[in-house]
């Protein structure tokens, strides 16, 4: 056994890779073979933490842009539930060629496409038992099983979009349902930032020139019109996916001459699928027209969502799952804080991102299966806008809060939700309205500090910032959790700065830090959501005081 270390690419000293190239590969393709290997963390007390991780090492001899392609992919570093993680990419010389690494998380389970054919086996031959259920689904309510995968398809495009990319390649074979029960969007290999595509012109102007797959293609996909390309090129490409899952085959089919005639010119023959509201939807996100299209993945999920809580006229057929809580990766394009060096009691602090954006999802409920019920053919009701009211059946959560906050159309409903949460005495809902209400512009002298979207979120809402209540508000969060690194880490900032509603306590500050880094060395749970959070704090030189701080 011979193993190959491989230096962590991000210039960490303290992360390393290992795998075996004598082993049997995990899979082999044009690009390369991907080996199962570890990612080993060596903290500063001598602790070692270790996760599996597969390493994909890129042929020898492949074009420079196709490394480049593998260097971008390997860039989007996004954490989220319904997202594959990349990892790192780390380039090695033996002193007679330069070797390429695409070091990603760890994935087992059975793609989608593969999962519609019929087949719940792992890639490793195991049993699926999430990918069986679904199946059944699949077979027997269609649309409790579109419910649930879809709906995870979105979170994790939502993320996606939320730090400026888009996927350009959405099909069923770049979805995975893991064995851990999960719903990861995988494959970013031709994935680009919306800003960067909007500074190239047709560089691709024939089918022929075409990357990906003419089955999901947006029409402005398929002409190579890269200034056209946006976030609904994705939505078109949902759309497509959706009507395979409700009608059990695509579109259009036939060579790919005939597909991209169909693409370009022809309407989805939506009279194939039954339920009339769905099929509004798949007419929305597949419109020719760009304009005429759902405009983001948010947009989508609002209106899918409703179509998943609508119960039949005479019976309810299934109960809806539960959708994943909303995640965005700390690279995300609307981070409420960004990376910042701070030297001040001892202490060495860099920056937070947005807690409520980068929370790790909890997974899916599972909708019940029917089991041995007759199917009830039911007259769907007219499909309601965007605009309307949700269901009174619908009970406030955290999830629907969150994305109502995002759309100034419906950021007071969201408001309300959230207030409701908080008389419950839901900490998350707490932190978040204190979040909501903290205005970081009277820090004049540290304005690069907290920079988001919060203003606009307030304005929507019609809410004016108060830094004293926002502080108020987090010490009710903290009182009701007070192992939240998120929540530790505002309130600390809190006692660190002047004008965030609480006057300046050092020895407070540096109780928060301190605890932080006590939990985090404590229980890797703690330590992963730190990482979540890129929050990276050091402890300070003096041992802690042992006394948390009192209102």
């Amino acid at each position: 056994m011979s193993i190959i270390k491989l230096q962590n690419g991000n210039g960490e000293t303290n992360v390393y890779y290992e795998f075996d190239p004598g082993q049997k590969p995990l899979g082999e393709g044009g690009m390369g073979r991907v080996f199962q290997g570890i990612q080993v963390y060596e903290g500063s007390n001598g602790l070692r933490k270790e996760r599996e991780v597969a390493i994909k090492c890129l042929l020898e001899d492949l074009p420079e842009h196709a490394i480049k392609r593998s260097q971008r992919e390997a860039s989007i570093r996004l954490k989220n539930d319904n997202l594959v993680e990349m990892i790192d990419f780390v380039e090695t010389n033996d002193g007679y060629a330069t070797h390429y690494h695409v070091i990603s998380e760890l994935l087992n389970g059975v793609n989608l496409d593969e999962l519609l054919e019929g087949n719940t086996t792992n890639h490793n031959g195991s049993a699926n038992p999430t990918a069986e259920r679904l199946l059944q689904n699949y077979r027997e309510n269609r649309k409790a099983f579109a419910g649930e995968v879809f709906r995870s398809i979105l979170s994790g495009i939502m993320a996606l979009h939320d730090a400026g990319y888009i996927h350009r390649d959405i099909d069923p074979s770049n979805i995975m349902v893991t064995s851990d029960g999960k719903v990861k969007l995988i494959d970013f290999g031709i994935a680009k930032k919306v800003n960067e595509l909007f500074t190239t012109g047709k560089s691709l102007t024939s089918p022929g020139q075409f990357i990906g797959k003419p089955y999901y293609a947006a029409p402005e996909l398929l002409l190579g019109d890269l200034k056209q390309q946006s976030y609904s090129t994705d939505v078109y490409a949902l759309g497509i996916v959706l009507f395979q899952l409700m009608t059990g085959h695509l579109p259009f089919e036939g060579a790919f001459q005939e597909v991209y005639e169909k693409q370009m010119h022809e309407k989805l023959p939506l009279s194939e699928v039954e339920d009339k509201t769905v099929r509004k939807i798949i007419e929305k996100a597949t419109e020719k027209d760009q304009r005429k299209r759902y405009q983001s993945a948010a947009e989508f999920r609002v209106d899918l969502d409703r179509w998943i809580s609508e119960a039949p006229k005479s019976v309810k057929s299934y109960k809806p799952a539960r959708p994943p809580k909303p995640s965005r990766s700390s690279s995300g394009s609307k981070p409420i804080g960004k990376w910042i060096g701070i030297a001040a009691a001892g202490l060495v602090i860099v920056g937070l991102v947005v807690y409520f954006a980068t929370r790790p999802p909890k997974p899916p409920k599972p909708p019940k299966p029917l089991v041995d019920q007759p199917e009830v053919v039911v007259e769907e009701p007219e499909p309601v806008t965007v605009k309307e009211e949700v269901p009174e059946t619908a009970p406030p959560s955290m999830d629907r809060a969150t994305e109502l906050l995002k759309d100034k159309n419906t950021a007071k409903e969201g408001l309300d939700m959230l207030q409701q949460l908080v008389e419950e005495n839901n900490y998350e809902a707490i932190f978040l309205m204190s979040r909501i209400y903290f205005d970081a512009s009277v820090m004049n002298d540290r304005k690069e500090f907290l920079v988001s979207d919060w203003s606009t979120v307030r304005e929507n809402c019609g809410v004016k910032a108060d830094n004293v209540k926002a502080d108020n508000l987090l010490w009710q969060a903290f009182e009701k959790n007070e192992a939240d690194v998120a929540i530790l880490y505002e309130l600390g900032c809190d006692y660190m700065w002047k004008g965030r509603g609480v006057a300046p306590n050092l020895s407070n500050a540096k109780w928060c830090f301190d605890r932080i880094v006590e939990l985090t060395e404590e229980d890797d749970q703690y330590h992963q959501k730190a990482i979540k959070l890129n929050l990276r704090i050091s402890r300070s030189p003096n041992p802690p005081t042992g006394k948390k701080p009192k209102r």
